[in-house]
C-alpha cells in the first residue's frame, strides 16, 4: 500500500469490476463476465496470478460444499504464498517506477482484485484477519460497499480467466528457481553476484518449449545471464564408471588396473546407456556385464546442481571479472538501500551519493554509476570521491568489505 498511497492510486482506478453484494446466483455478475482487454497493460504475471485466483476460487467452492474443509485451507495457505512470495516480489518494479501508466495499474488493479477476493475466501476460517483486510481495502474507502466482509457475497469464478497454460509455466518458472537458487547456495554464491548461466533439466516435452518462454523471468530470478536446456550440452549430472571389484576381482586378477584405464577413457555415457539396456558392455579387448562395473552420477566440472523430482537447476560457479564488478556495484546499490532506510529517508526521497574506493575498483565501477544512481534515487553521484573526515561526519556513511582486499566507503545526504 506504500506505493499506491504515494500514487494516489484509489479503489475507482481499478480496471477489475468486482461484485460484493448478494444477488441472483443464476446471472453471471459485473466481475464473472469480464474478459481481460489487451490493450491496458496486463501481463503474463497479471494473467498468471488471475488464473490461479480463479482456479481457487472454484477448488474452494467445490471442496466447501463437499465438506472438505482442510482442502479447502490448503488451497488457501499456497495462493497467499504464490502472491506475496513471486507476484508482489516480481512486481515491485512496476509499482515502484515513478511514471504512471496502464502497465502500473493494471499491477494495482490486478494485486487489489486479489486481495479483495482473499478477504472473502478467508472469511469462513480466519473470520477477524479477513474483516481487518476487508475494511482496510474496500468498507473505508469504496462508497455503498457492505459495511462488512461478512456481509458480501461469496465470489464466483471467471472462467474466462483460467489460463491452463498460463499456469503451468509460472509452475516451471517457480520450480526452475527454486533450484537455482539451491544451487547457488551449495556453492556460497551470494544471490547479488551475476553468474554466466544457469542451466535446467526438465521431464517433459511441453517444457522444452515453456522453458523458451520463461527464459526472461529465470534470468531475473537467479541474476544469471543465459539460460540454456541441459539437453544442448548433454545433461547436467554426467558418470562415474568404476569396475566392480567384488565381481572382477576374482576373474581378472592383476588386470583390474587394464579395466579401469579402460573404462576412464571410454564414453561414460554410452556404458551407462549400455548398462540401463542390460546389454554387455565392450572395452577393448575385454567384455563385461552390466552388474561388473558401478555407476554414478557425478556433477558436471564448475556446475553447482540441485535436484527435485526429476529437475534439476545448475549454475556457472566460474566468475569473470566483468561479473564480479556487476555483483559489486549490486552489493553497493543494497548498502545504500539500508543507509537511505536507516537515515530515515522516505522512499520518493532523492540524494547526493559519494562513494570512496580505490581507482581500480573506480574504474571497474565507472559502466554501473547509471545503474546504482538510478537504483538509489542519487541525483548526484560521484565515484572515487574524497572526502574529509569532517564531511563523513556530518553525513550517513558506511563501510562495505567486498573481499578482503577491496574496500569501498559509501556516504549520502538527502539532495
Amino acid at each position: 500500500t506504500t506505493y499506491a498511497n504515494l500514487d494516489n492510486w484509489t479503489p475507482s482506478d481499478c480496471v477489475i469490476p468486482s461484485e460484493l453484494r448478494f444477488g441472483d446466483d443464476s446471472n453471471p455478475n459485473a466481475y464473472t463476465s469480464w474478459n481481460m482487454p489487451k490493450d491496458e497493460g496486463f501481463s503474463e504475471l497479471d494473467r498468471w496470478i488471475l488464473s490461479e485466483l480463479n482456479q481457487l476460487i472454484s477448488k474452494m467452492t467445490e471442496n466447501l460444499e463437499s465438506w472438505h474443509l482442510p482442502y479447502a485451507a490448503e488451497g488457501v495457505e499456497q495462493f497467499v504464498e504464490d502472491l506475496s512470495n513471486w507476484y508482489v516480489r516480481r512486481s515491485r518494479r512496476r509499482f515502484w517506477k515513478t511514471e504512471g501508466d496502464k502497465d502500473k495499474n493494471a499491477a494495482y488493479s490486478t494485486l487489489y482484485t486479489c486481495l479483495t477476493t482473499l478477504s472473502r475466501l478467508l472469511a469462513p476460517f480466519a473470520p477477524f484477519i479477513a474483516e481487518m483486510m476487508y475494511r482496510n481495502l474496500v468498507a473505508d474507502r469504496v462508497d455503498s460497499s457492505p459495511d462488512s466482509v461478512h456481509l458480501t457475497s461469496w465470489p464466483k469464478s471467471n472462467k474466462s480467466l483460467i489460463d491452463e497454460d498460463a499456469m503451468n509455466r509460472g509452475r516451471l518458472a517457480i520450480r526452475l528457481a527454486s533450484l537455482g537458487r539451491s544451487a547457488r547456495a551449495q556453492s556460497r554464491l551470494k544471490v547479488r553476484q551475476p553468474l554466466a548461466e544457469f542451466v535446467a533439466e526438465v521431464r517433459h516435452d511441453w517444457e522444452h518449449f515453456a522453458l523458451v518462454e520463461i527464459e526472461q523471468i529465470l534470468k531475473e530470478e537467479l541474476n544469471v545471464k543465459t539460460v540454456r536446456n541441459a539437453s544442448e550440452i548433454g545433461g547436467l549430472m554426467g558418470f562415474d564408471i568404476k569396475p566392480n571389484l567384488r565381481l572382477l576381482g576374482p576373474k581378472y586378477g592383476k588386470r583390474i588396473g587394464e579395466i579401469r584405464l579402460a573404462l576412464q577413457l571410454a564414453d561414460a555415457t554410452e556404458i551407462a546407456k549400455t548398462c540401463e539396456a542390460n546389454e554387455t558392455i565392450s572395452i577393448g579387448e575385454f567384455k563385461l556385464e552390466p552388474d561388473e562395473v558401478i555407476i554414478e552420477r557425478v556433477a558436471l566440472d564448475d556446475y553447482a546442481v540441485a535436484t527435485d523430482a526429476g529437475y534439476a537447476g545448475a549454475v556457472l560457479t566460474i566468475i569473470s571479472d566483468e561479473l564480479k564488478s556487476e555483483g559489486t556495484a549490486r552489493e553497493i546499490v543494497r548498502v545504500i538501500q539500508n543507509l537511505r532506510k536507516s537515515s530515515g529517508l522516505e522512499i520518493s526521497d532523492r540524494i547526493n551519493l559519494w562513494i570512496m574506493c580505490s581507482e581500480e575498483v573506480t574504474e571497474s565501477l565507472q559502466v554501473h554509476s547509471d545503474y546504482i544512481a538510478e537504483e538509489t534515487l542519487a541525483g548526484t553521484l560521484e565515484l572515487g570521491a574524497m572526502l574529509s573526515d569532517d564531511a563523513l561526519g556530518g553525513s550517513a556513511t558506511e563501510i562495505i568489505n567486498i573481499d578482503d582486499d577491496i574496500k569501498i566507503t559509501v556516504t549520502l545526504e538527502k539532495a
